[in-house]
Order: structure tokens, then sequence, then C-alpha cells
């Protein structure tokens, strides 16, 4: 049974959604779904699989002990925050309408929703010390929200999906916290050409101040396939 296109779920007041909750075990998942006329009898038996509920617009993710893991909700027009919209609006509209629960967010350089498992790697102290900028953090990094256990997927400096887990599966340390030149910079016109814009500035600057034009050409092809790959992402 797929979930009524006309319905909105306020995501400030649920416990679950529809009863799925982060922490279920996959037969209780699967229990629950069947009773609402989900078929998951195709589903493979694979570790830390990804599975997309047709018609619910989720996408769920299972770990190794078959514990879910992590929700993605990625229907714009379904999902608010006490009544204002937090997908496919930029950084700032959605901190404003969430602002009870963003105390100690935190920005990881991992796209959660496609790469959930790879935020378990240790940032080394390098990384701390010198994090991602702030235009490319906006272009595709995560935003954590740690005490709802939310993560704001970035791209082009929208908030494209959110991703629910148990609080305890945040990802840490934070490469940084939110600052106010990131919320500025939100609300530029223009937004994705002008991330895009400084991030390109920024690569060519670093490849410069190593001498290395060879590796600024590599590092410039690099950037644009990137851009490339999230518009077609986007755009889907």
């Amino acid at each position: 049974m797929n979930a009524p296109a006309e319905l909105t779920y306020d995501l400030s007041e649920l416990k679950s959604w529809r009863g799925l909750r982060p922490g279920m075990t996959r037969k209780e998942v699967e229990a629950l779904l069947n009773a609402e006329g989900v078929d998951t009898s195709d589903w493979e038996e694979d570790e830390e699989c990804f599975l997309v509920t047709s018609g619910w617009d989720l996408e769920l993710v299972f770990d190794k002990h078959q514990r879910l893991y992590q929700i993605s909700l990625e229907d714009s027009d379904k999902y608010r925050w006490a009544g204002k919209p937090i997908i496919d609006v930029p950084l700032h509209e959605a901190l404003l309408a969430m602002q009870p629960i963003i105390s100690g967010a935190g920005w990881r350089k991992e796209d959660a929703v496609t790469d959930p498992f790879q935020e378990s790697e240790v940032i080394s102290p390098s990384q701390a010390a010198n994090p991602t900028g702030d235009a490319a953090l906006l272009y595709e990094g995560t935003l954590w929200l740690p005490g709802a256990g939310l993560g704001l997927m970035m791209c082009a400096g929208y908030v494209c999906e959110i991703t629910w887990r148990q609080p305890k599966d945040v990802p840490n340390p934070f490469l940084s916290e939110v600052t106010m030149s990131q919320l500025e910079l939100s609300q530029q016109p223009g937004l994705d050409d002008h991330l895009r814009s400084i991030m390109t500035r920024e690569h060519r600057e670093a490849a410069a101040a190593n001498g290395n034009p060879v590796m600024a050409l590599v590092i410039w092809l690099a950037l644009a396939a990137l851009v490339g790959a999230t518009v077609v992402f986007v755009l889907k």
C-alpha cells in the first residue's frame, strides 16, 4: 500500500514514520511493511543493504547486524518541520525552521545517504585541523543534528534529503560547526554557481601554492566531473 500523495508529515512531532524507526530489527521492519501491503519477498539477505520502499519515498539501510541503521526521506512535498519546508530549501532556511534542535550541529564531508558506513573511518588530526571549506560543505556535505539523529544532506547549497538514525549512530567527531559565514553564504543569489566558483578558485589557489600546474589541471577536471555528477543527481 502506497502512502497517499496528499499526506504531509511534520518531523518535529513524529516518533516514527508509519511505525518505522531507526534501531528496529530487519524482521520487525519486514513484518510492519508486509502488514501495510509492501512485498519484501525479493529483499536479499545482504549485510549493509540498501532497500527502497516503493511508493513510500524511503530508503532503508541495515547494518551488518540486520538492524535498521538509517532511514532516508526523499520527497520534498511530504516533509515539514513545524509546518515549514525543510527539503529543497537553502541551508539557512532549514536551520531557521529547525532551530529548537540545531544546538551542537556539525559537519561531515561524506554523503550520508549514499555512503552511510564510510563515516566510521576515523578523522585524522590533520583533517580536523584543516576542515573542508565552507563552499564544499554546503555543496555536498552532511550537516548533523546530533540530538535528533538527523542529517541534512546538501546538494548545491540546498537540503536535498534528510537522513534519520539513532543519536548513537551519528558520526563523530565533526569537521566543524555551523558558522555565520556559512549562513551568509547560504543566502547568496545564484547559490549553485556561486559555490562552484568559490570551490574552483580555492582548488586553483591550492594547486598554485604547491607550484604544480599539472596537478592544478587534474584537480580542476576532477572538480568539473564532480559538479556534473551532482547536477545529474539533483535533476533526477
